[in-house]
């Protein structure tokens, strides 16, 4: 019978292209081109598997023959599991054989057992000499509560159908060591707590000074010694810890730029009469609430200015010696000139050494501070110029101090 094909597109052809004579015929002639059958396919797979130095078949019955050959011959897993494979069993005796193989493994092992006492031993050898001393040290080391006993411990685990007795340690060698420390607290920190109860924390009293503002020696029965204990007891503000009060003197007397001026002559205008002079020739002082340059021309409307500090001074003896240099350490300290910084620190002495010591930043208009004034004021860090000068620029200047020669300024920044 022979084959036909049939195009999808039998439609879309023309009339000619409808033709059966036009069609493909395909059969089995030997003249056709065909896909090789499996018998074929696999001789020809046969031949390219052979080596050359093996004969190769000649006819197609050779072929056939081994082809049939091959497949009759199984693998090592099937000849495994059809039993052509044998176990290897164990060498040595085994329990997994008959009940009198495993009887008689059974007398054996009770035969050496007698023969050789030391295998019904429950308890480890004994170790040699160097061994047992290098193991007492390390007990004594680390368990100091044995008191050196180590040893007997030792010897009396190696016994043979005795019990190690227990150590007897005093309590006081126990109540040493770092193990019963920590016991100690895991034991109080079992224990019920007390009930919170809320204390008063107050700072602690301290006497009244031997010597009062201006040095001279106080007598025993002077009168402020009274009030120096009357005042820490009922004082809120004294009964207060040193840090808290600390705290809150820097919130009222920090951040602020002193200058400190010196007025001759103050003129006075009344109505249509001439001005009046009237002579002062004292000091005063303009404190602004922030770290400003107090010589600018042109200030912020709001910097707050004011002739005069809050100072708890004169309030009693203690709180004068609390805050008495405050002032200068807290803020930033400024004169009105280089003379009336001369005539303040170094011939009035209108200053204490504390006070003093405790200027830590400096401002003046026109002049750079001298090696002397730098050594007079030995905290001093930081010194600003208020004021453009011909020898020095305008800004901030940092003091250097070096062993061995005079303290100087150096320019940083505007």
């Amino acid at each position: 019978m022979v084959k036909r094909t049939y195009s999808s597109r039998f439609k879309k052809r023309g009339e000619y292209q409808r033709e059966p004579s036009r069609k493909r015929s395909k059969g089995n002639s030997d003249d056709e081109l065909h896909w090789p059958l499996r018998p074929q396919a696999s001789a020809a797979l046969l031949k390219k598997v052979l080596r050359p130095s093996q004969p190769q078949p000649d006819s197609e019955d050779e072929l056939a023959a081994n082809i049939a050959r091959r497949k009759n011959s199984a693998s090592i897993l099937d000849r495994a599991l059809g039993g052509k494979l044998k176990t290897v069993k164990p060498k040595g005796q085994s329990i997994y054989g008959s009940r009198e193989e495993f009887e008689a493994t059974m007398q054996d092992q009770r035969e050496e057992k007698k023969n050789n006492p030391k295998l019904n031993a429950s308890y480890l050898p004994t170790p040699p000499s160097e061994l047992q001393q290098q193991q007492t040290k390390h007990l004594n080391t680390f368990f100091p509560g044995l008191n050196g006993k180590a040893g007997k411990v030792i010897s009396n685990i190696s016994k043979p159908k005795t019990k190690p007795p227990i150590p007897t340690v005093s309590p006081t060698a126990i109540r040493a060591t770092e193990t019963s420390k920590v016991f100690e607290k895991i034991i109080k920190c079992a224990e019920p707590k007390e009930p919170y109860v809320p204390k008063q924390y107050e700072a602690d009293r301290t006497p009244a000074p031997r010597r009062g503002l201006s040095g001279d020696r106080l007598s025993k029965e002077f009168r402020g010694n009274d009030l120096w204990s009357t005042n820490q007891n009922n004082s809120p503000f004294l009964r207060l810890p040193g840090a808290v009060r600390n705290r809150i003197y820097g919130y009222a007397f920090g951040g602020n730029t002193i200058n400190i001026c010196y007025e001759t002559y103050r003129t006075t205008y009344i109505n249509d009469q001439p001005a009046k002079q009237t002579p002062i020739f004292r000091y005063h002082c303009i404190a602004y609430d922030r770290l400003t340059n107090p010589f600018q021309e042109v200030r912020k409307g709001t910097i707050g200015i004011q002739h005069g500090l809050t100072l708890f001074n004169g309030v009693c003896r203690q709180l004068y010696l609390e805050t008495a240099s405050l002032p200068f350490q807290l803020n930033t300290i400024a004169f009105d000139s280089y003379n009336v910084m001369m005539n303040f620190l170094v011939i009035d002495r209108r200053l204490s050494r504390p006070q003093r010591e405790a200027i830590h930043t400096l401002v003046l208009p026109d002049h750079l501070p001298a090696s002397n004034i730098l050594e007079f004021l030995p905290n001093l860090q930081r010194f600003y110029l208020g004021l453009y000068q011909y020898v020095a620029l305008k800004g901030w200047y940092r003091v250097v101090r070096e062993e061995g020669q005079l303290p100087a300024v150096v320019f940083t920044s505007y």
